[in-house]
């Protein structure tokens, strides 16, 4: 996939193997360019893979038998061509976060002292909102007990129908929700990204763009799950923004899901055509820094 980058940056890297009965066998590797594959594609020519420490060994040719791009418009294209965006929002709730009754809890609430949860919500949500043409969001959470089960997608208004009236709605119900809470585990993202991915799509005709913030402390557990229903939604109508509260938390399964530099690999091999998660660090962007700045991050990271 291109970002910013012209068609002459060799950034398509191709890995030959020759399968044998306990593993594979290394043949070469090619790198091309989008430049290369088009001149292959038009003059009939071929590209032959090398191994760097015997590049006089030749294993064959490749030829460019069919050549087709695809182009995923940015932000603002999106909107300057009549494409409306729709806010979902998911929340953890799953044991890592302390309970909330503590004040040590990342759900705490305290009466002139929004939790970094509340922040985030307000902070990010509020400039999605800007955007948002019915100004209603659907509320999830995952990772809680609910009638003594734990559930890994669930509407946190406990109706059948998530949506709220914005941003105030979402932390109405999510206040609502935390005393009767039972915080659980284990923080499995893939069901909301999945339940999620499908609304995308029924509202791809009505050419509706969803943005998926999810919120947590960024313990995740099914990260093999995960990456699978990332890269099945690479050509879904869907961004999403993770955004990690706690100053203490471990981070890195978020950067890995965030794409930049490296497409995510499902475990049948498939590559992720685009990047389309954007991880922000809550801890990067709080006070003393405004408000605003974290807005601003998710914003600029935000590829549709």
């Amino acid at each position: 996939m291109l970002t910013g980058q012209t068609e002459d940056a060799e950034v398509l890297e191709l890995e030959l193997f020759a399968a044998g009965s306990f593993y594979d066998t290394g043949m070469g590797v090619c790198k091309l360019s989008v430049a290369d594959l088009r001149k292959a594609h038009e003059t009939k020519s071929c590209y032959a893979p090398r191994k760097a420490k015997d590049t006089s060994k030749h294993y064959g040719d490749f030829y460019v038998d069919t050549l087709d791009f695809q182009q995923f418009p940015s932000f603002t294209q999106s909107l300057a061509s009549g494409w409306q965006i729709n806010m979902a929002l998911s929340i953890d709730f799953t044991g890592s976060n302390g309970d909330p009754r503590s004040a040590t809890s990342l759900h705490h609430i305290s009466p002139g002292a929004p939790n970094q949860y509340v922040q985030a919500m307000m902070s990010v949500g509020d400039i999605l909102m800007e955007y948002d043409t019915d100004k209603q969001i659907p509320v999830f959470g995952f990772g809680a007990s609910v009638n003594r089960v734990t559930t890994h997608f669930f509407n946190v208004n406990m109706q059948s129908d998530p949506y709220v009236s914005g941003i105030q709605g979402a932390l109405n119900v999510y206040g609502a929700f935390l005393p009767t809470c039972i915080l659980s585990g284990p923080t499995n993202f893939a069901p909301t990204i999945l339940s999620v991915t499908a609304g995308a799509r029924q509202s791809e005709a009505q050419r509706v763009y969803t943005v998926l913030l999810i919120i947590t402390d960024g313990e995740i557990t099914d990260m093999r799950e995960t990456i699978d229903a990332l890269v099945m939604a690479d050509d879904a109508p869907l961004s999403i923004v993770i955004v990690g509260v706690g100053m203490g938390c471990d981070f890195a399964a978020m950067n890995d899901l965030d794409g930049d530099g490296q497409n995510l690999r499902a475990s049948n091999g498939r590559i992720s055509r685009r990047d389309l998660v954007q991880f922000v660090p809550y801890r990067d962007f709080a006070a003393p820094k405004p408000r605003e700045a974290l807005a601003a991050e998710v914003l600029r990271e935000i590829q549709i």
